[in-house]
């Protein structure tokens, strides 16, 4: 017993144990998440918003006031009951289907024509015009009226309507059907009272329609009454007349005071409203349909990565392209004060942090997200402050810095690897910047050599510099990452803002077989500057208020400056460079 009751307690002991370590690795509630997804997608929000707005104030700019007139009519039901001596007339109740008799005869064609000719209805716009008119039905008639002209097509008008009726006929019916569009008939709740409404656009018309509708009403009722008791002798025909279902007026329409609707400022309300949901709405749809990386915390969450900082999109550098890629390449140093050169300090400041001659490879997702220009900038920033960097191009399919550093290299990374030459033989310095570079060139392709040639490769250039920066294909397209991991200490991965999915994001990292102690950290590249915001970015939002203005374009005449002079002047003073005749590069001696 005391065995079974040892091994349940160590059994429930170890249960709470993993109930406490699942606890401690689930993600805390981001209440704020929401905020921030609106926050990054405002211009959208904004933009939908202002459209929205716009149509809402053309909406009641153009909207023509309606005013409603309303008149009352009480319905009485009369039979007679059996007196001491005669018959005699008693009010009764009046059932539902007596009343609703009453309402459908109140809205009866025949009444509104009679209305319609008294009051010459036939002659208003507001019933006749374009006003009476549906912009389906306006559109219809002017299709119409355009197709009639064509003898061959006049069939087709008549089908549409447009030539069944004509004239004072086609008057009447045009407006006929309008004043029944305006018209409201309807019993006041469970009582013997009927409610005659119209609306129109001026109110002293309104209340006049009203009125005389209830006129015709009652001249109709004692039409018919008086057409019953027409052969009745004269006894009979005082009872009938009584008899029966009667109506009273019990309250004539006046002239509206106030308009009928919500007032402009409620509709103004309501469309800004509208405008506000929509955008929530289709920033909602956007973000969820949007899985590329476009904020540092999606990176975070993915790869449990460090954040080094965000460089933006820059205007294109108006110049001849050797000019403009130079500037590029060595941006940092000429713009101390620029975003792209506080994220360069800040991975300089990570890897010198690590130790001294740290390998930092610097890579992307796939080909033309930044990194080359990223490492070149690195290695020029490490050179200004004063460390032996050494830059090497150790992309095999887009040797971008040989390109531009040493066009002309026939020694380089792949005859280091394969011993056919140390790295003081194959490594040039650049004039401009002072960094030493090592080309890939040599052979072509991917060399394939041993482990103890990299490793006495990785041993003199940790002996030999402070920082080695090393230009690396992408990961997506090319398995090279893969052999880089046995001499590179830590890679920083560069990640085009608003290109990268998510998904392609983590498959390639999963296919290296890397994880977060592989990353010296991450850098986000290209951002557009609006979507700098101090939710998803606060440490560059707080810093554009202090970073000073940099110029769009240079003057095409204007020659960059030699970054690091001493360097170069204490380099010749010892012997060990010349020039080669470019202004690219200079050489080690053999």
């Amino acid at each position: 017993m005391d065995r079974i009751d040892k091994s349940s307690i160590v059994a429930q002991s170890t249960r709470e144990e993993e109930r406490e370590v699942a606890l401690a690795h689930v993600p805390p509630v981001d209440l704020l998440r929401p905020l921030r997804i609106l926050y990054a997608q405002k211009w959208l929000v904004l933009a939908i918003l202002l459209v929205i707005s716009v149509c809402g104030v053309f909406y009641v700019l153009q909207q023509r006031p309606i005013y409603t007139a309303r008149g009352l009519l009480l319905i009485e039901n009369t039979r007679l009951e059996t007196g001491r001596e005669e018959l005699l007339p008693i009010v009764s109740n009046v059932d539902v289907s007596a009343v609703d008799t009453q309402v459908e005869i109140i809205r009866s064609d025949s009444i509104a024509l009679h209305v319609i000719a008294s009051l010459d209805l036939v002659r208003d716009l507001d019933f006749v015009g374009s006003g009476a008119k549906s912009l389906a039905r306006r559109t219809l008639d002017t299709f119409s009226e355009y197709v009639a002209q064509v003898p061959a097509l006049r069939d087709i008008a008549e089908w549409l309507g447009s030539g069944s009726l004509q004239g004072q006929q086609r008057s009447e019916r045009v407006a006929l059907q309008a004043f029944q569009n305006m018209l409201s008939v309807k019993r006041v709740g469970m009582s013997s009272v009927i409610e005659v409404s119209f609306r129109s656009q001026d109110a002293d018309k309104s209340a006049r329609i009203v009125n005389e509708i209830l006129n015709a009403y009652l001249a109709q009722q004692l039409d018919a009454a008086a057409a019953a008791t027409a052969n009745a002798s004269a006894w009979l025909r005082d009872r009938v007349k009584d008899l029966g279902t009667k109506a009273r007026v019990i309250s004539l329409a006046g002239p509206p005071i106030r308009r009928e609707g919500p007032t402009r400022t409620l509709l103004l309300a309501g469309f800004v409203a509208l405008g506000l949901l929509l955008g929530i709405g289709a920033a909602a749809l956007r973000f969820a349909l949007d899985q590329t990386i476009r904020n540092p915390q999606q990176i975070e969450r993915l790869l449990n990565v460090p954040y080094l900082g965000a460089v933006m999109r820059r205007t294109p550098y108006r110049a001849w392209p050797e000019r403009r890629t130079s500037r590029r390449l060595m941006r940092a140093p000429l713009s101390p004060s620029s975003d792209l050169a506080f994220v360069v300090k800040r991975i300089r400041t990570a890897a010198l942090r690590r130790g001294r001659g740290q390998i930092i490879g610097l890579t992307s997702i796939i080909s033309g997200e930044g990194a080359t220009t990223l490492a070149s900038n690195l290695a020029c920033s490490a050179v200004v402050a004063g460390c032996r960097v050494l830059l090497i191009d150790g992309n095999p399919y887009k040797p971008s810095l040989t390109r531009l550093f040493e066009p002309g290299a026939t020694t380089g990374l792949l005859d280091v690897l394969a011993g056919r030459c140390t790295i003081a033989e194959a490594v040039a310095i650049n004039m401009k910047s002072g960094v030493h570079f090592l080309p890939y060139a040599g052979g072509v392709g991917t060399p394939v050599v041993d482990a103890v040639r990299v490793q006495s490769f990785v041993r003199e250039c940790r002996d030999s510099y402070d920082i080695v920066v090393v230009d690396l294909p992408p990961f997506a397209p090319v398995p090279e990452l893969l052999c880089a991991r046995t001499f590179v200490d830590a890679f920083v991965l560069v990640v085009e803002w608003a290109r990268i999915p998510s998904s392609l994001l983590t498959s390639a990292v999963l296919a290296a077989g890397m994880n977060q102690n592989d990353f010296l950290g991450f850098v986000l590249n290209k951002v557009n500057r609006i979507a700098i915001d101090p939710f998803s970015y606060p440490i560059e939002s707080h810093l554009s208020k202090y970073r000073f203005q940099e110029y769009a374009e240079w003057p095409a005449a204007q020659s960059f400056p030699s970054i690091v002079p001493w360097r170069i002047e204490r380099s010749l003073a010892r012997g060990d460079v010349h020039y080669t005749g470019t202004l690219a590069n200079t050489e080690r001696r053999p």
